[in-house]
């Protein structure tokens, strides 16, 4: 029979999907500036949209994973 988990296995879960997303997030965000260094337009404004563009996803998983958490 299920049995709904308590308030440390909320917090464990949730800590699971916020370390999950900072490892993507600091991952993407190296990638980005490397790319952008490569290219010589580390300090370009374009730089910060494609960062937003790449980030984004990773944003919008964590809220869908964090309220599929919340709703169970």
């Amino acid at each position: 029979m299920f049995r709904a988990g308590d308030t440390k296995d909320f917090e464990r879960m949730l800590d699971d999907i916020l370390s999950r997303a900072k490892t993507a997030s600091a991952t993407t965000s190296a990638q980005v500036q490397a790319e952008a260094a490569a290219r010589g337009s580390l300090m370009c404004s374009g730089t910060v949209i494609v960062l937003e563009q790449r980030l984004t996803p990773i944003h919008e998983s964590v809220l869908a994973d964090a309220m599929r958490l919340v709703v169970l």
